[in-house]
C-alpha cells in the first residue's frame, strides 16, 4: 500500500558495514549520576548480559543483539570478516532454515550492521512476536557454526560484493572515503583496514575460517541482549530462561591492546564523479569512554553553533561551499574527528581547502564560547530525551551503554556534558587545528572504477583459526498469541480564530510534544525546485533573525523544526519538549508569520540544490527513474519535468516568498498537534500565537493529478564507469482507496516488500546478484495514478540475467499462487508495519501530517486495518494474477560496456 507511508517499513537490505548512526552519542560515557532504576540489568550463568526496558506507551518491542565484535577483531589476510559474518547470520539453522522467513511469518523486521567494535542485530514487531525473536536470535548464536555452508559463504560473499559496488565504487566520493578512514591509523592498527573487507581477503576465505569465527566471537560471554518496548518483565525473564539461557559458556575474547598513533601528514587526491569537489580534514583522536572523547563530541556539535559555525561562514557568509560537516565518529581504541566540505558551483578543491583552513584558524583563535556550549548541553539533553521515543532506538543505546558498564546510566552524558568548561573544548579545538591532518580532496571527473588500496588488497598474511566444535542445542519453540489491535490516539477536532483547523492527537508521552502544520499544495503546483526551496523553512530566518541566529533561538530551547514539500502538499513539522510547547508555538508563528527570505541564505540553499540535483543526475538509480517517469507520464505533465539547473539558479527569493505566502495560509491549513494536553490547551495557545494569521491576497492555483499511463517498454541509459546496474520496473496498480487497493498492497508485499519477499529470495539470496531489490505502490487517494514500482541495483554482467528474472517471478505470480503462508506472512508485517506510529507525540505527528499529504486520516487508518483483516487469500490470488498479466515499462542504466 501507499497509503499511509507506515514509519517502519521493511526494507531488503541488510544495513551496509560502519554506515548506521544508531543514537544521539557514539557510546555514553559511563560515571556515577544518572541512573534510570526503569532499566533491568543482570547477567545469565553463562555470562550473557540482559538489558530489560519495558515502556507503558509503546506498542511494539524490539530485540537487540549485540556482540563485542567488529573489524578491530580481525586477524591479518581476514579483513570483513566481522561483516560477512553479519550476513551469514541471516541463514538459518538446522532448527530453523529460513531465518527470514520465520521473522516475516511473525510480522516482524530484522537487520543488522557492523562497525569496529561491535556487530549489532535487531529485531521489531508485535509484543506477541518477542518469543519468536528470543528463541531464533538464542539458535542462531548457539548453533550457526554447525549449519552454514559452503553455498551460504559464497552467496554472502557476492551479496557483500554487490554491496561493496553500491556503496563504495558506485558512489561518488566512496571509493576516497574508505581509504581515508583506514590510512589516518598507523599500519597494524585495529582500524587500519576498511570495516566492510578487502576483495582479496573475502574472496580468500574459507568455510572453516568462518566457522571458527562464529565459534570465538559468538558467545554469551561476548554478547548483550537487550529487549524494549511492550513486554511483561518478569514473562520476558521467563522466556529468557528457555531461550538464551541454554547457551553453554564458553570463553570470550581477550581485550584488543590499543595501538599508539602517529599522525603524519598525508594527502589523498582522488577524481570520481562528484558534481564539486570535496575536501575532508580528518584527525585522529581520543578513545571512547574518555573525558575527551565527550569533549571532542561537544566541540563537533558547537562548531555549528551560530553566526560564527563553519557552515555559516564558509556557505553563507563567503559562498565557497554548499555544505559542511563536523563530525566526531567515537571509537574504542582512538576516534576521528573530521570537517568535510562540499564546494559551491565554480570553487576549487584548492580554494575550498584555503578557505576551510582559514575559518579553521579564525575559530581556534576565538575559542568556543560559554553561550555555543549552552546550546550544546541543551542538543544533548533533547537528544537523550527524545532516544526512548524509538522502542529500537532505545534498545540500541542500551546495549552500548551496557557494553561499558551499566545500562541504567546510558543518560550520563547530559550531566557530565554540564561539566566541561569551554577552556577544554577550546583547547581540543586548538589541538585539531594545530595538530598534522590528513586531507582527502576529490575532484570531479568520470567515475573512479578502481578500487583504493584499503578496499582491493589483502590485509596480510592468513593464519588458521583452531576451534573445538560445539553440539546443536536444542532451543525449544514457544507458542505465539494473535498478535493485539493497535491502539488508537483519541483525536479532536477544532476551528480555530484564523480560519485553520486544528487536530489533536492525545498520546500519553510527558516528555514532547509534535506539531505539524499541513496545507495543499507541492512541488507540481510551482517551477521546478521553487517548492522544495521555498517551503525547507529549516534553511532560512524569519522576521530579523537570519537562519545561524533562529537556529540558535530553536536549540536553546531544544526545538528542532522541518519543512518541506509533497507533490501536492506542503509542511512544515516542529518536535520540542512539553515544557517548550508554548514557546515552539510562538517560533512556528515567526517562521509562518514572518518568513524571512534573505539573498544570501536563498543563494545558499539554491546551491545546495543544484548540488544535489547534479550528483544525482550521475547515478544510475537517478538515470533509470528519471527516464521511466518521462515515458510513463504525458508530455508536460508537471510530475515528469526534470529539474532544470538554470532555471533553478534564476529562481529569486522573491519568488518563494510570494509562493510561501499563498501556500501557507490559513483558510487552507491544518494544525497536527500530538501531546499529552487538552485539546482546548492546545487550541488557546495556536489561537494566540497566530492572532494575525489572515490568508494572502492571491489565491493559489493548483495543478491536477496526472494519469500515469503503462506500456511495455525498455529504455536504457547511459552510466560511465557503473560497475552495477539500476534496473527501475513499472506496472499498474488500482486507484488507491478502491475495493482492489488492499489485496494488491498485500500482493505486493509478496512479490518485494521484505527480505523473504519472492524477488529478494531469487535476485539476493539465491543468485547474489543485487544488495537487495523492492517493491512498493504510490499514489493518491481517489486520483487513478497509482503505480507499483520495482527497483534494484545489480551485478553489471548479470544484467539481462536479472531482468529476466524480475520479468519471470512477476509472470509466475499467474501461475504460482500466493500461498496460505505467503498470504499470513504478508498480512502480519503489513500491519506490523504502524506499530510504532504511536509510540511519542512527534512519531505522531509526522505519521498525521504523512497521511494528510495522501488525504487520509486515523479513521482512515482504522478502516484500512480493518480491511487487512478481511481480506481473503482469492482476493489477493486475483490482484497477483492481474500484476502477472500487466504491462511492464522498464528502465535501466549502467555501464553499457560492463552490461551483459
Amino acid at each position: 500500500m501507499s497509503k499511509f507511508n507506515a514509519p517502519l517499513r521493511p526494507t531488503a537490505y541488510r544495513s551496509a558495514a560502519a554506515l548506521v548512526v544508531i543514537s544521539f552519542l557514539s557510546f555514553p560515557v559511563l560515571a556515577e549520576g544518572f541512573i534510570d532504576q526503569n532499566v533491568t540489568q543482570y547477567q545469565l550463568a553463562n555470562g550473557l548480559t540482559i538489558v530489560l526496558a519495558p515502556s507503558k506507551t509503546a506498542q511494539s518491542v524490539a530485540l537487540v543483539t549485540q556482540y563485542k565484535v567488529g573489524s578491530a577483531n580481525e586477524a591479518p589476510g581476514r579483513s570483513g570478516f566481522a561483516h560477512l559474518f553479519e550476513h551469514l547470520m541471516f541463514e538459518g539453522t538446522k532448527a530453523v532454515p529460513d531465518f527470514d522467513k520465520v521473522i516475516s511469518g511473525a510480522g516482524g523486521e530484522n537487520n543488522a550492521f557492523t562497525q569496529e567494535d561491535t556487530t549489532t542485530y535487531y529485531m521489531t514487531g508485535s509484543k506477541e512476536a518477542l518469543p519468536v525473536f528470543l528463541r531464533l536470535d538464542a539458535d542462531r548464536m548457539a548453533n550457526l557454526a554447525n549449519a552454514v555452508s559452503q553455498e551460504d559463504l559464497d552467496n554472502q560473499r557476492a551479496i557483500v560484493l554487490n554491496e561493496m559496488r553500491q556503496n563504495v565504487l558506485d558512489r561518488p566520493g566512496g571509493a576516497a572515503r574508505e581509504q581515508a578512514q583506514t590510512v589516518l591509523y598507523p599500519a597494524g592498527h585495529p582500524y587500519a583496514h576498511a570495516t566492510i573487507g578487502s576483495i582479496a581477503d573475502l574472496n580468500a576465505a574459507k568455510l572453516d575460517d568462518v566457522v571458527a569465527f562464529h565459534r570465538v566471537n559468538y558467545v554469551p560471554s561476548n554478547a548483550i541482549v537487550t529487549v524494549t518496548g511492550s513486554f511483561d518483565i518478569e514473562k520476558t525473564k521467563s522466556l529468557i530462561d528457555q531461550t538464551f539461557a541454554l547457551v553453554p559458556k564458553e570463553v570470550g575474547l581477550a581485550e584488543i591492546t590499543p595501538v599508539p598513533l602517529a599522525a603524519k601528514a598525508q594527502r589523498l587526491e582522488a577524481v570520481d564523479a562528484v558534481a564539486t569537489p570535496v575536501v575532508t580534514l580528518l584527525w585522529p583522536g581520543a578513545a571512547a569512554l574518555s573525558r575527551q572523547s565527550l569533549i571532542n563530541d561537544m566541540l563537533a556539535t558547537a562548531m555549528t553553533v551560530g553566526t560564527k559555525s563553519l557552515e555559516n561562514r564558509l556557505v553563507v557568509q563567503d559562498g565557497v561551499a554548499s555544505s559542511v560537516g563536523v563530525y566526531w565518529d567515537s571509537r574504542q581504541l582512538g576516534g576521528i574527528f573530521a570537517v568535510a566540505a562540499n564546494a559551491a558551483q565554480g570553487i576549487t578543491s584548492e580554494k575550498l581547502e584555503t578557505s576551510l583552513r582559514t575559518v579553521l584558524e579564525q575559530m581556534r583563535s576565538e575559542g568556543v564560547s560559554e553561550d555555543a556550549l549552552k546550546v550544546v548541553r541543551t542538543d544533548y539533553e533533547t537528544g537523550y530525551d527524545q532516544v526512548p521515543s524509538s522502542v529500537l532506538g532505545f534498545a540500541m543505546q542500551l546495549a552500548e551503554s551496557a557494553r561499558e558498564g551499566d545500562a541504567r546510566k546510558w543518560r550520563n552524558d547530559v550531566d557530565l556534558s554540564k561539566t566541561v568548561t569551554a577552556a577544554e573544548v577550546t583547547a581540543a579545538l586548538r589541538g585539531f587545528a594545530d595538530a598534522t591532518a590528513l586531507v582527502s580532496a576529490v575532484k570531479p571527473g568520470a567515475r573512479t572504477t578502481q578500487y583504493p588500496p584499503a578496499i582491493a588488497n589483502s590485509t596480510g598474511t592468513a593464519t588458521g583459526i583452531t576451534t573445538t566444535a560445539r553440539p546443536d542445542v536444542v532451543i525449544p519453540e514457544i507458542a505465539v498469541a494473535d498478535a493485539a489491535a493497535l491502539v488508537f490516539p483519541t483525536t479532536e477536532t477544532r476551528k480555530l480564530k484564523s480560519g485553520a483547523t486544528l487536530i489533536a492527537y492525545h498520546i500519553e508521552d510527558k516528555a514532547q510534544v509534535g506539531i505539524a502544520i499541513s496545507v495543499r499544495g507541492g512541488k507540481v503546483d510551482a517551477p521546478v525546485g521553487l517548492a522544495r526551496l521555498g517551503m525547507a523553512v529549516d534553511s532560512r530566518g524569519a522576521g530579523d533573525l537570519p537562519l545561524s541566529e533562529l537556529s540558535v533561538r530553536f536549540r536553546q530551547s531544544g526545538i528542532s523544526i522541518y519543512g518541506g514539500a509533497d507533490s501536492h502538499y506542503s509542511q512544515i513539522v516542529v518536535t520540542a519538549p512539553a515544557k517548550a510547547f508554548d514557546t515552539a508555538i510562538a517560533q512556528l508563528a515567526d517562521v509562518v508569520l514572518q518568513p524571512r527570505f534573505d539573498d544570501k541564505e536563498w543563494a545558499a540553499a539554491v546551491d545546495q540544490t543544484v548540488n544535489y540535483v547534479e550528483s544525482s543526475r550521475k547515478n544510475p538509480d537517478y538515470l533509470a527513474g528519471r527516464k521511466l517517469i518521462e515515458a510513463l507520464y504525458p508530455a508536460g505533465a508537471p510530475e515528469a519535468r526534470e529539474p532544470d539547473v538554470s532555471a533553478m539558479r534564476a529562481l529569486k527569493s522573491s519568488d518563494a516568498k510570494t509562493l510561501f505566502s499563498n501556500l501557507m495560509r490559513p483558510d487552507q491549513a491544518v494544525f497536527h498537534v500530538a501531546s499529552d494536553m487538552a485539546a482546548e490547551r492546545v487550541a488557546a495557545a495556536l489561537d494566540n500565537a497566530f492572532a494575525e494569521w489572515t490568508a494572502a491576497s492571491t489565491a493559489p492555483s493548483f495543478n491536477g493529478y496526472s494519469r500515469p499511463l503503462v506500456k511495455d517498454v525498455r529504455l536504457d541509459s547511459q552510466a560511465d564507469g557503473a560497475t552495477q546496474a539500476a534496473i527501475v520496473v513499472a506496472l499498474p496498480a488500482p486507484d488507491e482507496g478502491s475495493a482492489d487497493s488492499t489485496p494488491f498492497g498485500i500482493a505486493v508485499q509478496v512479490l518485494g516488500g521484505d527480505a523473504n519477499s519472492r524477488l529478494n529470495t531469487v535476485l539476493r539470496e539465491e543468485k547474489g546478484w543485487s544488495y537487495g531489490i523492492g517493491a512498493q505502490v504510490t499514489g493518491e487517494k481517489g486520483r487513478n495514478n497509482s503505480l507499483l514500482y520495482v527497483s534494484t541495483a545489480v551485478q553489471a554482467d548479470h544484467t539481462e540475467d536479472s531482468i529476466a528474472a524480475i520479468r519471470k517471478i512477476i509472470a509466475e505470480l499467474a501461475t504460482k499462487p500466493i500461498t496460505e503462508e505467503e498470504f499470513l506472512s504478508a498480512k502480519r508485517s503489513t500491519k506490523a508495519q504502524f506499530l510504532n506510529a504511536f509510540d511519542s507525540a512527534p512519531k505522531m505527528a509526522s505519521f498525521a501530517v504523512s497521511m494528510a499529504a495522501q488525504e487520509y486520516g486515523i479513521a482512515d487508518l482504522k478502516v484500512y486495518l480493518a480491511e487487512l483483516d478481511a481480506v481473503t487469500l482469492d482476493q489477493v490470488n486475483a490482484q497477483a494474477a492481474r500484476i502477472a498479466a500487466s504491462p511492464i515499462a522498464l528502465s535501466v542504466a549502467g555501464d553499457k560496456t560492463s552490461m551483459k
